[in-house]
């Protein structure tokens, strides 16, 4: 076992995530993280009535104590571990986060609530919290750029492991720790960093992003009354690229915020699995040139193995979801969706029966994996319909279009005041949420205040 003497920090992948974690955050980064925050409370807020949201805000509430943390279903007052439950759990809830496609990882659902929790534990402003959540978000896609896919190949949930070193970075900048104690912290965390593809028909996706965002607030705190962590978690001999990928590579750390990965982070169109996005983009072009009824086949091609297993495998289960969450993994479905409805929105989900229309067309789809040279980069989608007259056309999206980036992050906010406008709370609200992230004197506290509510939703999403 190596001890602290045997290894020089400045050679560890901690030791160069430690300092980029208390490095300067420039303007774009500062802006870009702050339309992220307002992506991620407007997708929160749409998932407030899910039942993922309601259990874990049950169980927050009864067995997670209380405290000094705010929560995104208006509620102040909780434990920091209550708090991320609840706040990983909506922002997650209707997988309408965001995806940094070439690392295979969501950002939201780990750095921002264990960022949120700290920040009212330490009353942070508003301005260090976004400059928190912009590294967090940073050290989350050069990690996953760096190991992501392979992780997910081995069948590890990428956003809850690497996630947690994300979310570390975020709470132990809020914390102000000095690098020695932010190695701990990385290192404290990085031994219990979990969370495995083994998803099933389950909620367990959103169950790990909070265990994540819990375990990084609980060591970043630790390490800040001098809890000892290891400073090796990731390259050593027992760390994560050795017990998780069979490999002992350490990751080029020069690269680390040279350039800043971050600004390609993609914030969903559609309330789907990330790689269902070109899809419904190509399926929505699709009817709008023909009637479902029209249709005899439509092959749908997908760029990886693994996007087949998100969205297109077991079969049966794609084109039958058992509820809400499950439609939005179920290709063969939502493709139905679309073309019989001519329109796909949170509302698509809100009842997955199969009808008439749907029950007609299903067994005429079929998806396959096919080469596209822009993934993973980018998570492109191809589409070919054939008409009973025998007509055939092929609609593409290059996955660029299908999402908000850095070139159309105008469209977040329209975005937004659509999740509003779905959630059932008074259009002034979101108004009020512009304003204080718009404010360069705000604080959290300004947030919760303009997010509590009096009525809460109505109902709609059934168990």
């Amino acid at each position: 076992m190596s001890t602290a003497s045997e290894i020089d920090r400045s050679d560890s992948i901690s030791g160069a995530i430690a300092d980029f974690a208390v490095a300067p955050v420039s303007g774009e980064a500062f802006e870009l993280a702050r339309i992220r925050l307002l992506d991620a409370i407007g997708v929160a807020l749409a998932a407030r009535n899910t039942p993922q949201a309601q259990s874990a805000i049950a169980g927050a509430t009864s067995f997670m104590g209380e405290g000094l943390c705010g929560s995104l279903d208006g509620v102040v007052g909780r434990s920091p571990y209550g708090a991320a439950f609840i706040n990983s759990t909506l922002i997650h809830a209707l997988d309408f986060d965001d995806t940094y496609p070439a690392g295979a990882i969501h950002t939201h659902p780990t750095v921002i609530p264990a960022a949120l929790a700290i920040s009212d534990m330490k009353g942070a402003s508003l301005p260090d919290l976004l400059e928190a959540t912009a590294v967090g978000a940073e050290v989350a896609c050069w990690l996953g750029k760096a190991i992501g896919r392979d992780l997910q190949d081995r069948g590890f949930h990428t956003s809850a492991v690497l996630g947690s070193l994300a979310a570390v970075v975020a709470a132990a900048r809020l914390l102000k720790l000095d690098r020695e104690k932010i190695v701990d912290a990385i290192g404290l965390v990085g031994t219990v960093g979990a969370g495995t593809w083994q998803f099933e028909e389950s909620w367990v996706k959103n169950w790990n992003v909070a265990v994540a965002a819990q375990s990084a607030i609980g060591a970043a705190i630790a390490a800040s009354t001098g809890f000892k962590g290891p400073l090796q978690p990731i390259e050593g001999q027992y760390g994560l690229l050795a017990t998780h990928l069979d490999a002992g590579r350490l990751a080029d750390t020069s690269t680390l915020g040279d350039p800043w990965l971050s600004a390609d982070i993609s914030m969903k169109r559609y309330g789907c699995c990330h790689f269902l996005q070109s899809v419904v983009s190509c399926t929505l072009e699709a009817a709008s040139s023909f009637r479902a009824s029209d249709i005899e086949a439509v092959t749908v091609k997908l760029p990886s193995e693994l996007a087949m297993r998100c969205v297109a495998l077991p079969i049966e289960a794609r084109k039958a979801p058992e509820n809400s969450y499950r439609a939005r993994f179920a290709g063969h479905w939502l493709v139905a969706r679309g073309l019989v409805d001519g329109d796909v929105n949170l509302r698509t989900f809100d009842e997955v029966s199969l009808d008439g229309p749907l029950v007609d067309i299903l067994d005429r789809i079929n998806f396959q994996i096919s080469d596209f040279a822009s993934y993973p980069a980018n998570w492109p989608a191809e589409m070919e319909v054939t008409t009973k007259d025998g007509t055939r056309r092929t609609f593409h999206n290059d996955g660029r279009a299908s999402t908000f980036a850095k070139s159309n992050l105008h469209a977040v906010e329209d975005k937004f005041r659509q999740n509003i406008c779905y959630s059932g709370i008074n259009v002034t609200t979101a108004e009020q949420i512009f304003d204080v992230l718009e404010r360069p004197d705000a604080t959290l506290a300004d947030l919760w205040v303009a997010l509590k509510t009096d009525t809460p939703p109505s109902s709609k999403v059934e168990e």
